[in-house]
């Protein structure tokens, strides 16, 4: 059985290049490892994710979130095969994505918490999702995303979540009230920029694999 890392963030926050870098790191070191990344836009329900984010499609939080939730359902034999063919499984975005961002759409505290326990139960209890060892968000400052996600999109072709900065900040805020709940287990959160200088990507690779080098530990003993 995979032990489980999750790599976590605000859209610009560089999740999928560490995710490969953890990949090729973990690989290096001669353990068999697999990325999965959500939302698949090719998949089944890929089309209307994009309608979504593209604001063609209007959803309330928590139908958004089934919708997120059923693309991972959908590749839910696929999670399987890669625990159980693996030593390590890293997910570019998973479930605490789907609560960070819709999360975000909900301004009442209590409400809000309300359907971080939905989803949870939505993804964990009902679609029976693995839980994640440990997770790492990513963060940045407001500013820091923004020029990424412009640099990223020099057509100004953005999403609806890039296109809103307050959004974004809500997301990251999220994010923060989650760790703080315990809804996400084993959490690290790594700032990326401190005092607005953008660390290295060899840097930050640095700072996640420390991190999560008890879990390399712990499974190098028992296997």
């Amino acid at each position: 059985m995979s032990a489980i890392i999750v790599i976590e963030g605000t859209d610009g926050t560089g999740k999928a290049t560490q995710s490969q870098a953890l990949h090729q790191r973990l690989t290096a070191n001669g353990f068999s490892t697999q990325i999965i990344s959500f939302p698949r836009y090719d998949g089944p329900f890929g089309p209307e994710i994009k309608r979504y984010l593209k604001r063609q499609l209007d959803l309330d939080a928590f139908a958004a979130a089934q919708l997120y939730a059923a693309d991972r359902l959908d590749a839910l034999d696929q999670i399987k095969q890669a625990i159980n063919n693996n030593d390590f499984v890293i997910f570019d975005r998973y479930v605490s994505s789907n609560l960070a961002h819709q999360g975000a759409r909900v301004i009442d505290q209590s409400e809000r918490q309300a359907l971080y326990k939905k989803i949870i139960k939505l993804e964990y209890h009902h679609n029976r999702l693995a839980q994640p060892d440990h997770t790492v968000i990513l963060s940045l400052p407001e500013e820091q995303i923004q020029t990424l996600i412009r640099n990223r999109n020099p057509n100004g072709d953005l999403d609806k979540h890039e296109a809103d900065s307050n959004y974004l900040i809500r997301t990251a805020s999220c994010y923060d009230e989650l760790q703080k709940l315990g809804f996400l287990g084993n959490t690290s959160k790594i700032n990326c920029a401190p005092n607005n200088q953008m660390l290295t990507v060899e840097i930050i690779s640095q700072l996640i694999y420390d991190q999560i080098n008890y879990l390399i530990k712990s499974y190098s003993a028992t296997n």
